[in-house]
C-alpha cells in the first residue's frame, strides 16, 4: 500500500473519531440547554402554573407587635418534627404587608406560612418551584448528593 493511501486512511480514521466526539458533545449540550430553557420558562410562569402556593391571609399589624423570629422558627421546627420531616430551615421570608412569614426548609420542599401576630401556622404546602429552581441552577446535584 502506498504511503499516500495510508495517510488518507489514517486521516479518515481521525475524522470519524472527531465526528463521533463532536456528535456526543453536541447532543449532551443540546440536552443541557433544553433543560435550562424548559426550567427557565417554568420558573417564569410559576405563578400562572400554580407551582408556588398563594399567600395566606393574616392580620396585618405593626412589625413591633409581631412575635419574634425565634418563636416563628420554634413553631416551624415543632411542626416539622410532628410530621417527621427534617428541621433544618433554609430561610424565613417575612411579608410585613401581608402579616405572615414564610418558612422554607433546606432538605425538603415544604413551605409553612406563619401568622406574624400569633405565631400560628396558617398554611402548609409543597413548593414545586423550588425543585425546578434547583434543577435550573444545578444545586439539585448537591441536594441529592
Amino acid at each position: 500500500m502506498s504511503p499516500l493511501i495510508q495517510r488518507r486512511k489514517k486521516r479518515a480514521k481521525r475524522i470519524r473519531a472527531f465526528r463521533q466526539w463532536h456528535k456526543t458533545i453536541g447532543v449532551s449540550l443540546l440536552a443541557f440547554f433544553f433543560v435550562m430553557a424548559l426550567t427557565g420558562v417554568l420558573l417564569g410562569l410559576k405563578d400562572v402554573l400554580g407551582l408556588k402556593p398563594s399567600t395566606a391571609k393574616a392580620e396585618v399589624i405593626s412589625l413591633n407587635e409581631w412575635v419574634s423570629l425565634k418563636q416563628i422558627n420554634t413553631a416551624a421546627i415543632a411542626f416539622a418534627k410532628t410530621k417527621q420531616l427534617d428541621t433544618l430551615i433554609d430561610r424565613v421570608d417575612v411579608r410585613i404587608d401581608k402579616g405572615i412569614a414564610k418558612v422554607l426548609f433546606k432538605r425538603h420542599f415544604t413551605e409553612l406560612q406563619v401568622a406574624g401576630s400569633t405565631g400560628e401556622i396558617l398554611s402548609v404546602r409543597q413548593r414545586g418551584d423550588h425543585f425546578i429552581e434547583r434543577i435550573h441552577d444545578g444545586s439539585i446535584v448537591e441536594f441529592y448528593a
